[in-house]
């Protein structure tokens, strides 16, 4: 009744929980409380996809944080811009935390929808495909690079959802796979044209000894990794190199 009488979904209401009390739109509380049936009523009657919060990620952003697959698949009917960051460097693209938390349908479906499948987040610079080598989700590596992932790109950094690591940023996700000796990974990123004879741009085992710009089969063997280097060495073009200045 209130809405069909103009009531809007956007504006923020104080909800007491307990001695706390929040703000937030009738949509967000409704899409943090899953209540899917509500989100689409209140779209239905003009509320906002696109409305964010003070300090809140846009709501797509967390949808697809939450692995919320309806939800995702609601606002984008409703208009929800799928590339959207928000206001807050910290907030990483929408794309970013689906792949990093485990989310690969909700993924796919922000790709159907136009996701920039090498969006980097404004402070944390690791891309979907970073995202998905980094957590061994080698289906949407192939998917992401299928939809035109920079398979030559870098690994930027940290995953969003760890504050440490032990990750190169400068590093190639080619590069990183063949330090750690990940063939599968490494498999998958050749099959789809990734450069097996970049500039490394990394110390493996922290250990400069090898140029910067050496053929990956030379660091995956300096790192242990016999199994990735022979694969290297047989995408390698620099196959007789031993020292590259």
């Amino acid at each position: 009744f209130l809405l069909a009488h103009g009531a809007g979904g956007n504006g923020e209401q104080s909800f007491q929980q307990g001695n706390d009390s929040e703000y937030e739109s009738p949509l967000r509380w409704a899409a943090r409380h899953d209540e899917l049936a509500l989100m689409q009523v209140l779209l239905a009657h003009g509320a906002d996809a696109n409305a964010m919060g003070v300090g809140d990620p846009p709501l797509l952003t967390w949808a697809a944080h939450a692995g919320k697959l309806g939800q995702v698949r609601v606002l984008l009917a409703h208009g929800a811009k799928v590339n959207a960051q928000g206001d807050y460097p910290e907030i990483s693209p929408a794309l970013v935390y689906a792949v990093a938390y485990g989310h690969p349908e909700v993924a796919r479906l922000l790709v159907r929808h136009g996701a920039d499948v090498n969006a980097k987040g404004q402070e944390y610079p690791v891309t979907p495909l970073s995202e998905a080598a980094y957590q061994g989700h080698l289906g949407l590596v192939s998917f992401l690079a299928a939809h035109g992932a920079d398979v030559n790109g870098k690994m930027g950094g940290c995953p969003v959802n760890l504050s440490a690591c032990l990750v190169d940023q400068n590093a190639t996700v080619l590069a990183w796979a063949a330090e750690n000796g990940n063939v599968k990974l490494a498999r998958v990123l050749l099959a789809h044209g990734a450069n097996p004879n970049p500039p490394s741009e990394t110390c493996p085992a922290g250990d400069c000894s090898l140029p910067s710009n050496a053929p990956l089969f030379l660091l995956a063997a300096a790192t242990g990794h016999p199994h990735a280097a022979k694969l290297l060495l047989d995408h390698s073009v620099n196959a007789n190199a031993t020292d590259i200045a």
